[in-house]
Formats: C-alpha cells, structure tokens, sequence
C-alpha cells in the first residue's frame, strides 16, 4: 500500500512509523509499504513499483514479459522496469525507469490489477535493451500462449516511427522457427561482433543448411550433441560436407561448447572466412 493510501484509511503519518517500528508495515520504496510481512511475490514487487511512480507509469520490457510468461519469473532481487510516460528524472533504488514520450492506449493494459504494457510492445521496447537472442525466444513464447492477435505485431512496428529496436524486433521475429536456441545463439553472436548476418535455414545443394553467406560460398552448421553425435548423424553430416566442398562452399562447424564458452574465437573464425581476401570459393580441379 501506498502511504496515501494508508492514510485514506484512517492512520496518520505518526501511526504509520509506529507499525513501522512493530513490523506490521515493511518498507518497499519511499512511500510504499508492505502490509503484514516482507516476503512479496513477483506481482506484489510490481504493484509496489507502480506505487512507487504513479499513475504514469506501467510495467515494461522484461519485468512485462515475466508477467505476460513471455520469459521466465524473475530472480530474487532483480530490479524492476517501468515505463513512464513523459519526464522522470529521479532514481529509485531497485527500479529500472524508462521514458517513454508517447504510450498509445493500444500499448497499454491491464493484467491482473496491473498497469502493463501490451505483449507486441513489450517485444518494441525490449529490442532496444536486450539481446535477439532473447527478444526471439520471448515472441516464441507469446505465439504458444497466444498473446498476439493477428495485427497486433504489425501496428505496433508501424506506430514505432523511426525507433531503432523496430528493426531489430523484424530480425528476431524472423528467428522464431529458428530449430534450436544454439542457432539464436550464432546470430546473437553475429550482431554483438558486428558480423554481417547469415541467411538461416536455407536449402542448398538439397540440403538444408543452419546458416549461409551466399556471396562468401560459406555455410555454417552448429553442432547439438544431440542432434549430430550418433554414428549415422556422424556419418551422413561428413557426407554432406563433402558433397557441399565439392559444389564449391566451405563448411564450417561449431559446437554448443565453442558458442558458449570462447565466443570470441567463434567471432574471429567468421571475420576471417568473411574477410574481403576470402570472398572467392575455393578454386576446383585436380590437387597438385
């Protein structure tokens, strides 16, 4: 509860720093009190944020898509973000505050007795903040749970005017039948180290391929150990490869280890497999 609303009730300021002191009121933000006990779930942190700011603002980006079930519940302690709209320039311990000059009523429900914004705007405003990788799995989820109604995407991006994350929402939209979060993974990658993206899930050669860069004769596979480790997945990928040599691409592959755990060396391969001097496929004939 608020303190305006405590004292709506009845109890003056006095009383309030009394029940303060008895650990009946538990302090959650400047003039926003938790009633009986400290322990809130994931909506009482966001009611209490929404307390804290007032009526302009809403629950947004991340915190939104934790309460759409668009991504995960939040971690104890994780900061809180809220869109408000117009100018707030004071800080809150404990809130990420974003600013937001226009929030069109379409952008903004109600759920659960919070102010929130919309799932298609959630994806907006997350794409300027978080990773592809990310903003994908979330419009995923939004499309299992149907929460998008047909439309509701594409008038969001056209009411975006401009904004930098409505590109960035078109590309992730267009990794959601990505087959595996190891493909996000490669792209994610690919945008963090400023390489230029990959065609995904082409057919070549008939074959279906993860990713290629039809103008470097490249193709990239990225290596489940599911998915690649038994002895015929072995034997047919090599199959493949060879076969695709020969048609003039190179094949590169990568694991799930090298994505996760030396990025930066997966990043310097492509650089140089995509660098101007390797632009040209490798030459064919007979070997010396």
């Amino acid at each position: 509860m608020s303190l305006a609303q405590l004292h709506d009730v009845g109890l003056t300021t006095n009383a309030v720093g009394n029940r303060v002191a008895r650990g009946r009121l538990h302090r959650v933000h400047r003039g926003v009190f938790a009633v009986g006990h400290p322990a809130l779930a994931s909506d009482g942190i966001w009611h209490a944020a929404l307390l804290a700011l007032g009526d302009a603002a809403v629950i947004g980006l991340e915190s939104s898509a934790q309460a759409w079930r668009m991504l995960s519940p939040p971690d104890r302690g994780q900061p809180v973000h809220v869109v408000v709209r117009g100018e707030y320039r004071r800080p809150r311990p404990g809130l990420i505050i974003h600013r937001a000059r226009l929030l069109h009523p379409h952008d903004v429900t109600t759920l659960r007795g919070l102010r929130i914004t919309s799932p298609a705007r959630t994806l907006l405003d997350m794409a300027e903040t978080t990773t592809v990788k990310t903003i994908a799995r979330a419009a995923r989820e939004a499309e299992f749970l149907r929460l998008l109604p047909d439309g509701a995407l594409e008038a969001t991006l056209n009411r975006a005017h401009g904004r930098h994350g409505a590109s960035r929402l078109r590309r992730a939209l267009g990794l959601t039948d990505t087959r595996s979060d190891m493909e996000i993974d490669l792209l994610d990658l690919c945008e963090a180290h400023h390489i230029p993206p990959p065609v995904v899930n082409t057919i070549i050669c008939g074959h279906e391929v993860d990713f290629s860069w039809p103008a470097h004769r490249l193709i990239v596979e990225t290596d489940g150990r599911q998915a690649h480790l038994t002895r015929y997945a072995f034997e047919e990928d090599r199959a493949r490869d060879a076969e695709l040599t020969v048609a003039g691409w190179r094949v590169v592959r990568f694991t799930w280890k090298q994505l996760q755990r030396d990025p930066a060396r997966v990043a310097a391969t492509l650089r140089s497999l995509l660098s101007p001097g390797a632009t040209e496929p490798p030459p064919r004939g007979d070997f010396p």
